[in-house]
């Protein structure tokens, strides 16, 4: 990611679904300006103990929210708009169309960058995820490239994550260059 992000010299961020801010402060300590957006407020109790420790109260903001098809046009629009380990979170609650909605508009306020990775075959059917064929990594690119237009989608490789169990599973992360 860093790469990428050096690459286009990004200036503004926001990271949903931050969690307790890792690349939100990531980004910061490099000079990039970070919104980060958490729904769970205990995360986000964290990282600004974290944000007043590490003196970076000026570049990173957090915000209590659960983005969602109904309020996405509510967020600001940035450079990057980080989205990892969320969209099948999405899918679960509001069906798959929900999370389309949500992630083309997050695309609509992603100027130059989007970072997106998922959940795949290692989720339990719960989450009602589609089948992601013939391979995720296809799958997803399709997915990706038909839901964000002008956008040229580039695989950054398997990384590892966690699978709904906590158990490490391998997962396609994909940077969505704004063309």
């Amino acid at each position: 990611m860093r790469p990428l992000i050096d690459d286009h010299d990004v200036r503004s961020a926001l990271d949903v679904g931050a969690n307790t801010g890792w690349f939100a402060f990531s980004l910061a300590e490099r000079g990039v300006p970070t919104i980060a957006l958490e729904r769970m407020a205990r995360h986000v109790r964290i990282g600004l103990y974290v944000r007043k420790k590490a003196a970076l109260c000026a570049s990173v903001s957090f915000l209590v929210m659960d983005v969602t098809p109904e309020n996405v046009d509510l967020l600001p629009s940035a450079e990057c708009v980080i989205f990892l380990s969320i969209w099948h979170h999405v899918v679960r609650e509001h069906g798959l169309e929900g999370a389309t909605a949500v992630l083309t508009g997050l695309w609509a306020r992603t100027s130059k960058l989007l970072f997106f990775e998922t959940g795949e075959a290692e989720m339990p059917a719960a989450y009602g995820l589609p089948p992601m064929t013939p391979q995720p990594k296809v799958w997803l690119a399709k997915y990706l490239a038909e839901t964000c237009p002008d956008s040229r989608v580039v695989p950054l490789g398997l990384h590892v994550a966690l699978d709904s169990d906590n158990a490490p599973a391998r997962r396609n992360l994909f940077a969505l260059v704004r063309s």
